[in-house]
């Protein structure tokens, strides 16, 4: 049976941070479909090398759906579709129009950003995850941003 809240924290492309939380099922157990929520923080090698761009950051809300048919002690995997917004330090967290519009580099800009991923969790605590993220640009002189994120991690359930 899927945990009613998770937590974890993954390193990768995109770290993040998250959440998610069951509802109750059918007799006292925890329904498939789970509430999502992160903080994502795109760019984070420029954290910790000399590379250059900005860093973003996007709040995201979603569903994630935990089969409980697909999940044991050893594996449990989850599918996720999510949206949010990418705040980024260029424009000044959006608040200032964006200084290169016809960049092609991810993060340089503020916009929305819709997500389709996997997740599966080994032995209850570590965490794989990769995602699809599509950023469509906010205005006719920006272009859309594709990326695709894998990430590795820690899960908790609470």
């Amino acid at each position: 049976m899927p945990p009613r809240f998770t937590g974890w924290l993954v390193v990768g492309s995109d770290s993040e941070i998250g959440v998610s939380q069951g509802f109750r099922g059918e007799f006292g157990g925890v329904a498939s479909v789970r509430f999502h929520a992160a903080l994502q923080l795109t760019n984070t090698a420029r954290l910790v090398s000399n590379e250059s761009g900005a860093v973003a950051l996007a709040p995201l809300l979603g569903i994630e759906i935990m089969p409980a048919a697909w999940s044991s002690t050893t594996l449990q995997p989850s599918i996720i579709v999510r949206g949010g917004y990418l705040f980024s330090s260029r424009d000044g967290w959006s608040t200032k129009s964006c200084p290169t519009p016809t960049s092609d580099t991810i993060g340089t800009c503020s916009r929305g950003i819709i997500g389709a991923g996997v997740a599966a969790t080994a032995l209850e605590r570590v965490r794989l995850q990769v995602f699809f993220n599509y950023y469509p640009p906010p205005h006719s002189e920006n272009v859309a941003w594709w990326s695709v994120g894998p990430g590795v991690g820690l899960q908790f359930s609470f």
